[in-house]
């Protein structure tokens, strides 16, 4: 009988513990919240992106009237580079994220930040390249 109590003991102690864990580690960050069209000047939302069927693009001309990328998911594609998210993690009030892309000429990895701030407004940043910060909007399509 004495075995079997211990038993219990550590089958509880065990379970705990788990518990415990699974509360302390945080949840994974995804770029989801991230999800839609963005551009930096939200005037040319519609010169700049298409929507055929709920199915976010950018149109043939799109570099003409200004900057902007469409998140979905995991993947992130620009006029000239697609995007595929490898992983995330949180800094700060920022969201760290790793990326494989490719262009029509190669491949690279990158890293960049992005911040979603109270107004709506994205930030991306390059770590050690402030000069390449730049805000965008979301442009708002009915999906």
């Amino acid at each position: 009988m004495r075995s079997a109590l211990f038993e219990l003991r550590m089958i509880t102690r065990l379970a705990s513990i788990l518990l415990g864990v699974t509360f302390v580690l945080p949840a994974p960050v995804t770029a989801a919240e991230f999800d839609g069209a963005w551009i930096n000047d939200r005037d040319a939302c519609s010169k700049v992106f298409t929507n055929n069927g709920g199915k976010l693009g950018l149109a043939q001309n799109a570099d003409f009237y200004g900057s902007g990328f469409v998140i979905d998911g995991n993947t992130i594609r620009g006029k000239s580079a697609t995007c595929k998210i490898k992983s995330t993690s949180k800094k700060g009030n920022k969201v760290r994220i790793s990326a494989a892309c490719a262009t029509d000429v190669m491949l690279s990895e990158t890293n960049f930040d992005l911040e979603l701030g109270a107004d709506g407004r994205l930030t991306r940043s390059f770590p050690g390249m402030p000069e390449m910060t730049m805000d965008y909007f979301r442009c708002d399509f009915a999906r």
